[in-house]
């Protein structure tokens, strides 16, 4: 006996012995990463998951960091969980702060840049161009007025070198760079620019990709009004705006790429525009200011962009960027290929997917020519939501939503319930490698500083989430597992998605499997995209959806999504797509939703920054506050790039292709 006791106290003086290990290695590591932060911050690194990495890929430190996640069973619906790790997510303060702090180091011309993209270009005219590979691809062969910092996301020139805005918000005057030139020799002037958007974006008889470039849009009591700008030369150097009315967003309308009036207005005038430069053309006969030209294309192989040797911007030493030769972009349908040829050294450069990280993670330490590294969440929002529209088809006079379902999803305690059975921590660790962050806002954290953090927030909790329901007296009054309301109607919807893999399937047979833990059953239904958008803006012929869309990084951006004039809000719109009025929903309109008219009413028409920053801070609260959507998840976007490049500077505003500044980027080993 009193041998096993002293067995007993050796035993627990060994687990005493290792818990104070254990603790001396923590505080000792995060001691390190402390006394090691300013050197750290001193040096590029890259946040890769939970590693710091150095400039050349190796590893400076190892934050440990504990996730969970679970599995459910969809094949016989019984649910199973597993403990997994959680990647970290990039911290976008910090990234921005060190992009803000990078210093680009004086580099030296030549290499190539090889880059993967699935599928040709449709068009070299971007004036015609409507699909987003093509504008990836000749986004360098052109230059804009004007354009957003990739860093702070101010208006910066470009080919204008200052410009004025009036007082009132409706004028703008550019005053443009005098040491610009087309590829040919030509210089760009004013002429050019009134060109571009008198004589092609504003063209009634061109088939202009953007059909809003010229166009000042609104929507009031289910009129769309439009009015289009004026664009005047004021002298060689110098252009005139003038907008129909106040918005913040008026700059934008002067972004536009600027295009040579010398080489394209003999075929506006001949009426051949519409078939100009495509891409039977001469790669090489396409002018444009841009930092790189056209030079070589083969249908299903590759497109070439060569190096623009007179370009008019230069590195601190007054040396010609860009420094990269040549980019060739190889035409690789497949993700999975392209994943190969990068290991393999054939691509320099790739958009990585969750699953493609432990992909190049399976490379050997030592034998890593590469780096991964993320820039943050996506600008991309995702949500779900209901159909909350009281009206009826005007043919059948079928109510659009039967009457008892419309009940509950007009319910706030309803779409709460649903909102906290949205398990939002498994989605990104199992489906997505844990590189994604919940939503909680119409903003995604990549819209940075117009981003509100402290809005309301669901996290997952069947417990909470079945109280709410209780609160409504939606209960399971004959026991057999299901909810009923108060009418005995059991509670159940069905979602309708375009999802048709299992990666997009998976999230929502999760969320089916957790409702029918609190009562409530529900089942998908897959429909063709274009039947999808159909019926969610058409004919209304759904009860819940999953969707997603860029919402860019203002929140006046997405007001479509949320105010009761829009037909794009397709949840409970006042109009149709036709302007026709929905009376019921007119009628039935809560004080939340007049609320958010108002605010983005206000917020378009405030030109001072941190005043809008302030109503769109309130309009996040109040969207989520009153769940007309519930938002679901961001995904984080990682890049993977060869070591042997140098001057990446990666921000939240970082492109998967060209970024801007890449003309810094050079060769470096």
């Amino acid at each position: 006996m009193e041998k096993s006791s002293m067995i007993g106290r050796l035993f627990l003086v060994v687990i005493v012995l290792l818990v104070i290990v254990q603790s001396w290695i923590v505080i000792t590591q995060n001691r390190y990463l402390v006394n090691h932060l300013d050197e750290i911050a001193s040096k590029k690194v890259i946040i890769q998951g939970d590693k710091i990495l150095d400039e050349d890929g190796n590893v400076i430190h190892v934050i440990k960091r504990k996730g969970a996640g679970r599995v459910d069973a969809e094949e016989n619906g019984e649910a199973a969980s597993v403990e997994g790790e959680g990647a970290a997510f990039t911290d976008v303060k910090e990234l921005m702060e060190r992009a803000k702090a990078f210093k680009f180091r004086v580099g030296k011309v030549g290499g190539s840049f090889n880059y993967a993209v699935s599928s040709d270009p449709k068009t070299f005219n971007l004036i015609l161009n409507r699909e987003a590979t093509t504008s990836d691809l000749m986004r360098y062969t052109y230059d804009p007025l004007i354009r957003e910092n990739y860093i702070t996301g101010e208006w910066e020139g470009v080919l204008a070198d200052s410009w004025e805005m009036s007082d009132d918000g409706l004028e703008c005057v550019v005053h443009l760079r005098r040491d610009v030139k087309f590829f040919d020799g030509e210089p760009m002037t004013a002429d050019d620019v009134v060109f571009t958007y008198n004589g092609l974006l504003g063209n009634k008889q061109i088939d202009v990709g953007d059909k809003t470039a010229m166009i000042f849009r609104d929507e009031r009591g289910g009129r769309t009004i439009e009015r289009e700008m004026k664009v005047e030369k004021v002298d060689d150097y110098t252009v005139r705006f003038t907008f129909p009315w106040k918005t913040y967003s008026a700059l934008r309308k002067v972004s536009q790429m600027v295009y040579p009036e010398h080489v394209l207005r003999k075929y506006v005038e001949d009426g051949t525009f519409n078939t100009t430069w495509d891409v039977s053309t001469d790669p090489k006969r396409i002018i444009g200011t841009g930092p790189w030209r056209p030079c070589e294309y083969r249908s299903g192989e590759r497109f070439v962009i060569e190096r623009n040797p007179n370009y008019w911007r230069k590195d601190e030493v007054g040396q010609t960027v860009p420094y990269i030769e040549k980019i060739v972009f190889a035409v690789i349908p497949e993700k999975s290929t392209a994943l190969l040829k990068f290991k393999a050294g054939e691509v320099d450069f790739l958009a990585l997917g969750g699953s493609d990280v432990p992909v190049l993670l399976d490379v050997p330490e030592g034998e890593r020519d590469f780096t991964i590294f993320g820039t943050g969440p996506s600008a991309t929002i995702s949500y779900m939501c209901f159909n909350m529209n009281h009206g009826r088809d005007p043919e059948t006079g079928v109510p659009y939503v039967k009457p008892h379902k419309l009940k509950w999803f007009t319910n706030l305690k309803f779409r709460k319930a649903m909102a906290h059975c949205l398990d939002r921590e498994t989605w990104i660790n199992n489906f997505m490698n844990g590189f994604g962050i919940p939503l909680w806002s119409p903003l995604s954290p990549a819209s940075t500083e117009f981003y509100n953090s402290d809005v309301t927030k669901y996290p997952f909790d069947l417990s909470k989430a079945g109280a709410l329901l209780d609160e409504v007296a939606y209960i399971d009054r004959d026991r057999d597992g299901v909810r009923e309301d108060p009418d005995g109607n059991p509670i159940e919807f069905t979602i309708l998605t375009s999802a048709r893999d299992e990666r997009g399937l998976r999230p929502i047979n999760m969320f089916i499997s957790d409702l029918k833990k609190v009562g409530v059953n529900a089942k998908y239904v897959i429909q063709q995209t274009n039947t999808f958008h159909d019926k969610l803006w058409q004919t209304y012929d759904f009860e819940c959806t999953f969707i997603g869309e860029l919402a860019g990084y203002e929140v006046g951006g997405i007001r479509g999504l949320f105010t009761t004039w829009s037909s794009y809000r397709f949840y409970k719109p006042n109009y149709t797509e036709s302007g026709k009025a929905i009376s019921e929903n007119i009628e039935n309109q809560e004080p939340w939703e007049s609320e958010l008219d108002t605010l983005f009413a206000e917020y378009e028409k405030e030109l001072d920054k941190e005043k809008r920053k302030g109503i769109g801070f309130e309009i996040q609260k109040v969207v989520s506050d009153n769940l007309p959507v519930i938002f679901t998840v961001v995904n984080e976007r990682v890049f993977a790039i060869k070591n042997k490049y140098s001057n990446l500077n990666p921000t939240v505003r970082f492109y998967p292709i060209i970024w801007p500044m890449m003309e810094y980027l050079y060769e470096a080993k």
